[in-house]
C-alpha cells in the first residue's frame, strides 16, 4: 500500500495547499477592496459640498471686490476734483488740469452697474472733465464754480450708490 498521507497534507478539499491559500487571499483582497470603497465613499458627498459652498463663497468676493475696485475708482475721481480745487486757490493750473484728467480717467474705470449708479450721469461728468480746461485768469471764480459742481454731481451720484 502506498503513503498517502504526504498527498492528504498537500491537499484541502480536495485542491492543493497553493490554489487553498490563493484563493483565501483573493478573497481578503476582496474584502479589503470592498472596505477600502465604502470607507472612501463615506465623506465624497460631505466635500462636494464643501467645495461648492467655497466655490459660491468665492465668486461672491470677486464679485464683491469688483464692486469695491468700482467704487475705489469713483472716490479717487472725487478726492482728484477736490485736490484740482485746491490747486486753482493755490494758482497751480498745470497740476489742477493734470488732477481733472486724472479724474476723467478714473471715471472711465468705474462699473456703474456694480454700483447702481445713472449711467448717463456718470458720462456727462467724465465728458465734461474730459474737455474742462483751467486757464489763467484774474477771476477764476467761474472755473472754480464748475469745477465744484461737477464735484458735488460725482459726490451725489457716488452717495446715490453707496
Amino acid at each position: 500500500m502506498a503513503d498517502t498521507s504526504g498527498s492528504n497534507r498537500a491537499e484541502v478539499f480536495g485542491l492543493s495547499r497553493r490554489a487553498v491559500l490563493g484563493a483565501l487571499g483573493l478573497v481578503a483582497v476582496f474584502i479589503l477592496l470592498g472596505v477600502g470603497i465604502a470607507i472612501g465613499r463615506g465623506p465624497v458627498p460631505e466635500l462636494r459640498e464643501t467645495a461648492r459652498e467655497a466655490r459660491t463663497a468665492e465668486a461672491a468676493a470677486v464679485d464683491r471686490a469688483e464692486t469695491l475696485e468700482s467704487r475705489l475708482h469713483g472716490e479717487e475721481a472725487l478726492t482728484l476734483l477736490y485736490r484740482a480745487l485746491l490747486d486753482v486757490d493755490a494758482r497751480n493750473f498745470g497740476i489742477a488740469n493734470d488732477r481733472v484728467r486724472t479724474a476723467a480717467e478714473r471715471l472711465g474705470a468705474v462699473d456703474v452697474a456694480r454700483l447702481g449708479a445713472d449711467p448717463e450721469e456718470l458720462e456727462a461728468i467724465r465728458d465734461e472733465l474730459s474737455t474742462f480746461d483751467i486757464r489763467v485768469a484774474e477771476d477764476l471764480a467761474g472755473q472754480r464754480s464748475r469745477l465744484m459742481t461737477l464735484a458735488e454731481r460725482l459726490n451725489r451720484l457716488l452717495g446715490e450708490a453707496r
